[in-house]
């Protein structure tokens, strides 16, 4: 059925009308707003003027307003409506602001991910935003919706004019033309603004709704980069950092909770990972203690959370099988899918209980305690006083020549747990890049976090598939009494796919590491770097960390390292 609200698919090229393709708008909507005391009928008409309207009478409608959990589409200027009226659904994408559509879906069911939105179009628009995350309603708007077509004396439709009456505040209309007929839209839309008590609505219905049942989720948190000075003390710097990632846990914990969003847990994992590593890396900044307790608080909780994660990734990744598979396959695929899922809510069970235990309420008190007070005037950590360019600098160096040490170890022989280290290694040296990216601003910089993603892909691809393998495994133990020989058949096929792919992921690694270690890059970052060493430490009060000089050796430029 074709939905009589949803008539301009605007980023289609041809509008259906009457049984043949007529070219869409090439003006754009306008939009009005009248008091409701105003009869919407007779504005309609005066709009339309000598042109003969078929208008329906308006029909209850339903608009939910849909994003993600951190705002991808808020964020990027676009809003995703999802419109409900009797026996119609369908979905409209539009810049934020602006009434014009881009693409409208009639048809089209309320979607959980963008891999539920059946136009293809529409899909391809949105998955490069949300990728995997899910569509929340953030805000809805409940009230009258109704379209009034204009046609001309060849019964074609010339113009169209939507109404919609929320529950409380004026009545918007929305002018939208037809390509070939602009100078009807003028005509109308300069009738329009005639009409007493009629104002032209440059306001975004999306701010005016009623907040969704999602809309206490989320949010758009403070950015992870807290953009310090070079010059800045390393303990100030360092607390900035740690109070934007206390933030991401803040945010992600009640998703996490309630199921909202695998992502949730995603992001705020990530975030554990980031205060731990940052915790290890930039040392002797902060007092031994703190570092020890709160490094120990965040291990435990990056601990408690990688296997929900790792189960979501292989949800993700499994699937169902699809409908044109063979019937062994989909019957494994099934049982496959049924497993993961009961693990995954004992895990998730397991997680709630972390998150609502005293120890977990008693470890975020202690770092949110720590992070509300400023640092010191005279701390006692030796690099504590030292710029942050300076101390950054040193140690994204030590790093970066560990991941050069480890990565050129390995060998054809070597152990899957090299890769791993080398992994692990990976992701502290992006981190730190990522942390002081503004502080060392500079082309090789940006390059070289650019190769380093390049060889994460295939050593983050290389790990999952290693984790998969193990899975599925155990599932085809757990399982062969109740899975017919086909359906064995298909999960040894599916067992023998991942050790294939394990085999080549293994294989394009040397080709990834050579790229990475590249002696002309690698001369281009450490020149870079080398230039923020020559830093002294920032005595604001105090010692400098130079006044404790134990083994002149473990020091570079006046840093610990």
């Amino acid at each position: 059925m074709k939905l009589s609200g949803y008539a301009i698919p605007i980023a289609v090229d041809y509008l259906p009308v009457n049984g043949r393709m007529d070219n869409l708008a090439a003006v754009d909507a306008l939009a009005f707003s009248a008091p409701r005391q105003l009869a919407p009928h007779r504005i309609v008409a005066t709009a339309l003027g000598k042109l003969a309207v078929s208008a329906p009478a308006a029909r209850p409608a339903h608009v939910r307003y849909l994003d993600t959990f951190d705002r991808r589409l808020r964020r990027a200027g676009f809003v995703l409506e999802h419109l409900t009226l009797p026996g119609e659904t369908g979905l409209r994408y539009r810049e934020f602001g602006h009434p014009q559509l881009l693409i409208d879906a009639p048809g089209s069911a309320l979607p959980a991910f963008a891999r539920d939105i059946a136009h293809s179009r529409l899909r391809a628009m949105l998955q490069p935003l949300i990728d995997v995350r899910r569509l929340l309603v953030i805000a809805e708007s409940r009230g009258r919706f109704g379209v009034a077509r204009g046609r001309d004396a060849e019964d074609k439709t010339v113009l169209m004019v939507e109404r919609f009456t929320a529950s409380r505040g004026p009545t918007r209309f929305t002018i939208r033309p037809l390509r070939g007929y602009e100078r009807v839209a003028r005509r109308a839309i300069r009738r329009m603004r005639k009409l007493d008590g009629v104002v032209s609505d440059d306001g975004e219905p999306l701010l005016a709704a009623h907040d969704g049942p999602d809309a206490a989720f989320g949010g758009i948190p403070a950015p992870v980069r807290a953009d310090p000075d070079p010059g800045e003390r390393s303990d100030v710097a360092c607390r900035r950092v740690l109070a934007r990632l206390e933030v991401v846990l803040e945010v992600n914990a009640p998703g996490v909770l309630t199921d909202l969003d695998p992502e949730c847990l995603h992001d705020f994992r990530v975030a554990v990972r980031r205060a731990r590593s940052l915790l290890g890396e930039m040392r002797r900044v902060f007092p031994p203690a703190v570092t020890r307790r709160l490094r120990t608080d965040f291990g435990w909780l990056g601990r408690c959370t990688g296997p929900l994660r790792d189960l979501d990734v292989h949800l993700i990744e499994f699937g169902v099988a699809d409908e044109d598979g063979e019937a062994g396959q989909a019957a494994a695929s099934a049982a496959l899918r049924i497993y993961l899922e009961a693990l995954r809510e004992r895990e998730r069970c397991a997680l709630c209980r972390v998150l609502r235990s005293a120890r977990y309420r008693r470890a975020r008190s202690a770092s949110r305690k720590f992070l509300a007070h400023e640092a010191p005037a005279r701390p006692r950590s030796e690099n504590a006083l030292v710029s942050i360019g300076a101390l950054s600098a040193g140690r994204i160096l030590k790093v970066y020549r560990r991941t050069l040490t480890e990565g050129r170890a390995i060998e054809d022989a070597s152990p899957a747990e090299a890769l791993h280290d080398l992994r692990k290694t990976c992701k502290r040296l992006r981190y730190l890049l990522e942390f002081f990216r503004d502080v060392h601003r500079a082309k090789p910089v940006e390059r070289t976090i650019a190769r380093l993603k390049y060889l994460q892909d295939n050593l983050g691809t290389y790990q999952d598939v290693q984790v998969q393998r193990t899975v599925l495994e155990e599932f085809r133990e757990h399982a062969q009494t109740s899975l017919d020989a086909a359906a064995v058949a298909a999960v040894d096929a599916r067992c023998a796919a991942l050790a294939e792919r394990e085999r080549r992921t293994r294989t394009e690694f040397a080709a990834r590491f050579a790229s990475y270690d590249s002696k002309r890059a690698h001369q281009a970052f450490t020149a870079s770097l080398r230039r923020k060493r020559t830093g002294e430490p920032v005595v604001t009060g105090g010692q400098a960390g130079s006044d404790r000089q134990i083994g002149a050796d473990r020091r570079a430029g006046g840093v610990w390292v």
